[in-house]
């Protein structure tokens, strides 16, 4: 079982002599007409971690909510993905599970080869629309990050917490980010049980940022356990530090972004 300590360790000064693209060209494909703000939230978790570009994959009806919301991010439509360009991808927030959610999971799974966030409704199509064999078949490191529900249409059953982590690594041969109190991250062969967090954290988007999370910690070229596992470390502790400001019941999600460059800050000077 990998300690916090050793995951903190992943977080490495930087060069005075860096540029943006030493950081992580990272894509989030995410949203959609009626739910920008999951492509928001994402784009801007990432970068507040520490990617040096982050693009949005989005529609052209989403393209000026994400300039006026989020001006950092670099936006390019769906339909002209160039998969190489990118070092770690996301997909699934806030996308919804019909078929051009099914499309966009097929063509990353068959045309990327590099580490992938599959959250939200990206894990939702999955089932609905029979992808295991995709799953099965990529190439690259892959993280899932369902919440229980989530992973109960994965497996088709209910388990036990623990017992259902361990039955998705089996499924999928990913590691897995099973969200909750006390999250377990698990692949076949480590663990990590997260103590961050608190209960104002169940709130709308607060996973879509720690998908932003674990992306840009990906794009920085952290392996995938570490990155999962020191995600989920960072989100809860960036929670804490926004329940301790501002108290559980109003917590959103973009206090929890908010706090998360100060909290890597002082994770680093440990």
């Amino acid at each position: 079982m990998k300690t916090t300590e050793e995951l903190i360790k992943n977080l490495k000064k930087r060069n005075p002599e860096s540029h943006k693209g030493d950081y992580g060209k990272d894509l989030v494909i995410a949203g959609s007409e009626l739910m920008t703000g999951a492509a928001i939230l994402s784009s801007k978790a990432a970068m507040r971690t520490g990617a040096g570009l982050v693009y949005v994959a989005c529609t052209k009806e989403m393209v000026e909510t994400i300039h006026i919301a989020f001006p950092e991010a670099v936006c390019v439509l769906r339909d002209s993905l160039d998969f190489s360009k990118y070092d770690a991808v996301l997909i699934g927030p806030g996308m919804g599970k019909g078929k051009d959610t099914e499309e966009l999971l097929k063509r990353v799974l068959s045309e990327y080869n590099g580490p992938v966030v599959i959250d939200a409704d990206a894990v939702n199509v999955i089932p609905e629309y029979d992808l295991y064999d995709y799953v099965k078949g990529y190439k690259g490191d892959l993280i899932f990050t369902p919440h229980s529900m989530e992973a109960e249409r994965l497996l088709k059953r209910h388990e036990e917490r623990s017992a259902m982590a361990e039955e998705l690594v089996k499924l999928t041969g990913a590691t897995i980010c099973l969200k909750g109190h006390r999250t377990i991250v698990k692949n076949t062969d480590s663990e990590y049980i997260n103590e961050t967090g608190n209960p104002g954290m169940a709130t709308a988007g607060s996973g879509d940022v720690l998908s932003g999370i674990i992306l840009a910690l990906l794009g920085e070229g952290i392996p995938s356990f570490d990155a999962a596992a020191l995600g989920v470390y960072i989100h809860g502790l960036s929670g804490d530090s926004a329940r301790d400001m501002l108290g559980e019941d109003g917590l959103i999600a973009s206090d929890i972004i908010n706090q998360i460059p100060l909290t890597i800050k002082k994770l680093k000077e440990k």
